[in-house]
């Protein structure tokens, strides 16, 4: 696959759009034009699938250091080898702690902090710690986080966390994602590749509970270009998905009419407004 053309920077243009009333005036909708580069920083590959081996995690690690990836996602057993491969670009590493323990399990200080510590020797540039509702009961979360953020910030690993929204409800979603926010995690990721995606709405509570400066995944993987925009332009920073062909249609939609966001999008606006998935433009 080709490299991604380097981008110069957002632009901002403005576009008319079209009254669905002939008695009113078109309104003006600001656009912020983003290239194929711009979009590839949104993206991170998956490479944890059972029975991956160690040949094609090399090729997927090539691929996000040709395209401009932000993230490969692994396993903590090929962490070694996916920093080897990325070494020297801007493409970060990414595992879980407490890979291999059961989500119902609490994870222990102690053991977390150590596993860190293992990771981020290994070449891992970020942990994830997965939280759900019998996890979230068993242990501290924040001082997990806070202790792990403590480790590592020396060393410039940074911490996400994993939020599986089953059997939480809206106000859980916002005390979990506020304390773990205070407790220095960079980024929190609704829904865990173990169990049932998070709807788009649960993401949302998320934005709206966390600092700006807090990074939002949606863990869903998604086939539109078209989808990814419009979550993005809602405040959500980071998407799964086929890389190789979302690349390709952010390509074909630049090369035709350019990648915009919205920019005054109502970020109110109900989630059923969102594109229908199944297609890549």
């Amino acid at each position: 696959m080709m490299p991604l053309a380097a981008s110069h920077g957002p632009s901002t243009s403005v576009c008319a759009a079209t009254s669905a009333s002939a008695q009113h005036e078109p309104q003006q909708v600001r656009h912020r034009e983003l290239a194929p580069a711009d979009f590839a920083r949104m993206l991170e590959h998956r490479l944890y699938r059972d029975g991956l081996g160690l040949d094609e995690l090399r090729r997927g690690c090539e691929l996000a250091v040709t395209a401009g990836l932000a993230a490969v996602v692994c396993r903590p057993k090929h962490v070694g080898l996916a920093a080897q491969t990325v070494a020297g670009h801007r493409v970060d590493v990414v595992t879980a702690l407490g890979w291999y323990t059961a989500d119902e399990e609490p994870l222990r200080l102690p053991d977390v902090v150590t596993e860190a510590e293992a990771l981020a020797e290994a070449g891992a540039t970020e942990l994830g710690i997965v939280a759900g509702k019998a996890r979230l009961a068993g242990s501290r979360l924040s001082d997990q986080v806070s202790a792990v953020v403590e480790s590592m910030d020396p060393v410039g690993v940074r911490v996400r966390v994993i939020l599986d929204p089953r059997d939480l409800d809206n106000a859980d979603i916002v005390r979990v994602s506020q304390s773990v926010a205070r407790a220095g995690a960079w980024m929190v990721q609704g829904g865990c590749w173990r169990s049932r995606r998070a709807s788009f709405s649960r993401v949302r509570v998320i934005r709206a509970a966390v600092p700006r400066t807090v990074l939002v995944k949606w863990t869903q993987p998604l086939t539109s270009v078209t989808t990814a925009l419009l979550c993005f332009s809602m405040g959500v920073d980071r998407f799964n998905g086929d890389v190789v062909t979302l690349l390709r249609a952010a390509e074909r939609a630049a090369s035709t009419g350019g990648l915009a966001v919205p920019l005054d999008l109502d970020r109110r606006a109900a989630p059923a407004q969102l594109p229908r998935r199944g297609r890549t433009d």
